[in-house]
């Protein structure tokens, strides 16, 4: 019988990702707050992971990219936003982010 390949984006088992996501998002939510990094505007923690105020998390550097899993490059943000940041570079990313407070 063959043995799966182990995948190099997803380094730990499936059963694990669940229960360190929860980790990994308290410990961001300490860091970051409430807000989507990329807009600004307050993030849903609670209900249904599909709705559009629902956290997702964000890597700066994508994981297609060699992107890890360190605390450094992840941030919280609403699925849209997310989706809209896509592959882009860490740089270009950083432009994109909507300024809220300015005006």
């Amino acid at each position: 019988m063959a043995q799966a390949k182990k995948s190099k984006f997803w380094p730990q088992p499936w059963w694990m990702r669940a229960i360190d996501k929860k980790k990994l998002v308290k410990k961001l939510r300490a860091r970051d707050g409430d807000n989507c990094w990329r807009c600004g505007h307050a993030m849903r923690f609670d209900g249904l992971p599909n709705i559009g105020k629902y956290r997702t998390i964000e890597h700066l550097k994508p994981r297609s990219q060699q992107g890890g899993w360190a605390l450094e490059n992840l941030r919280l943000c609403h699925i849209g936003c997310n989706r809209h940041l896509g592959t882009h570079t860490p740089e270009h990313k950083e432009k994109m982010r909507i300024n809220v407070g300015e005006g």
